[in-house]
């Protein structure tokens, strides 16, 4: 049969200290580690998820936000339709009157009248209120 092998070579180059350079390397060690100054702080998952919504929310709200130019333009195309649902109601109005007549009574009652005058108001003022 064979010899026995040492015991450096079973448990490899380091094996065989002294209790010395054991504790050397220990020391070492331990003054390497960090030290803990203060208490670790817990994640606070609740205050995150707000956080990131409200961040969210404020990135949409700026894209959203109008710029003086388009602003401006609004507001024209707006009191514009206005305007033009006053000139009908007017118009339809005197014609009621008989002053004079642009078009038939029954088409100027059904297309031309108080109902399109209506419409040009309602959609200039919805135009107007998202400013």
């Amino acid at each position: 049969m064979g010899r026995a092998k040492p015991m450096a070579t079973l448990r490899g180059a380091g094996a065989c200290r002294s209790e010395k350079e054991m504790e050397e390397r220990a020391m070492a060690r331990s003054n390497t580690r960090r030290k803990r100054t203060s208490q670790t702080k817990r994640r606070d998952r609740r205050r995150e998820t707000r956080r990131r919504q409200t961040q969210a929310a404020q990135e949409q709200a700026e894209r959203r936000q109008l710029t003086p130019g388009s602003y401006r333009r609004r507001r024209v195309f707006g009191w514009s339709l206005v305007s033009l649902a006053v000139l009908v109601g007017v118009q339809h109005l005197i014609s009621h009157m008989g002053a004079f007549t642009l078009m038939s009574r029954g088409v100027d009652d059904l297309v031309a009248g108080y109902p399109l005058a209506a419409l040009l108001g309602v959609g200039g003022a919805i135009v107007l209120s998202k400013t």
